[in-house]
């Protein structure tokens, strides 16, 4: 089942690279960075600040690196393909190293299985963690045509109070760029999808960019907390060692597959 369902994901996604980038999940792992640097080799795809440069509603950073002959930064724009609308006004600072997108092959990303986002939090509001509304990836073509995209899903944060304050917010910070690392990767069915849309073959030539739209509006809370300094950063990293993220599908197989074995257990001692 499982199997003929990786397959139709697949196929799916092969289908839809002539017409348009096709979409995925990301997913937040259980992983938590000490320290951005310190997490192997890292290339920060994109920056969002709040002071300084912001173009956003009071509360909110937002923008998108993205491939363009025109204009790299832009505004996240959901209505776009790759989720950029170049040229608009964002919170993107200029400058290295987000001034080119990285290629999965720069990290030494050999496997869809190793591509991971590495979101970092450096926030000075009163109420500790911060509200990420949306947050995509875009893989590119070497020639910039947009083949996929990983987007959060909603109500994303799920992994418990440590993790999460409430079902789109983080719980926690630590002020530092880079001093409260949370990585994101793709599931299992989407790592297949991607290298589905790269034509079966992994191709290392492909480039990353990303957007994404932070923070709240109001009062904070436990689901609404503000946007109000920076920088806030997304890199893209080579996660080495590959983290299996199953399918609801699978978690369910796999619950009823032990209830299975309980009962069976319990038959046989029945009978003796």
């Amino acid at each position: 089942m499982i199997r003929k369902l990786a397959v139709w994901t697949g196929a799916v996604a092969v289908l839809a690279v002539p017409i348009g980038s096709a979409r995925a999940d990301l997913v937040l792992t259980n992983f938590q960075a000490s320290g951005g640097n310190g997490f192997g080799a890292v290339t920060t795809v994109l920056t969002w600040q709040r002071v300084g440069n912001s173009q956003s509603p009071t509360g909110i950073e937002q923008g998108c690196n993205s491939f363009s002959s025109t204009s790299t930064f832009g505004a996240f724009d959901p209505g776009q393909v790759d989720f950029c609308n170049e040229g608009a006004a964002n919170d993107v600072p200029n400058g290295t190293p987000k001034t080119a997108l990285p290629s999965l092959s720069s990290l030494g990303i050999t496997n869809t299985s190793q591509i991971g986002a590495l979101f970092n939090i450096n926030q000075s509001n009163p109420v500790s963690g911060i509200t990420v509304n949306d947050l995509v990836l875009t893989f590119y073509t070497s020639t910039g045509t947009p083949i996929f995209t990983a987007q959060l899903p909603g109500d994303w944060c799920n992994l418990g109070s440590s993790f999460c304050s409430g079902p789109n917010t983080f719980a926690t910070f630590a002020n530092g760029q880079g001093q409260a690392g949370y990585a994101f990767a793709l599931t299992t069915a989407q790592q297949a999808a991607l290298l589905a849309a790269m034509g079966g073959t992994f191709n290392g030539s492909i480039l990353v960019g990303a957007g994404g739209n932070i923070g709240c509006q109001g009062s904070a809370g436990a689901d609404c907390k503000l946007a109000d300094s920076g920088a806030e950063s997304l890199q893209l990293a080579n996660l080495n060692t590959p983290i299996t993220t199953p399918e609801p599908s699978t978690v369910m197989l796999t619950a009823s597959g032990l209830i299975g074995l309980v009962g069976f257990g319990r038959r046989r001692r029945h009978k003796k």
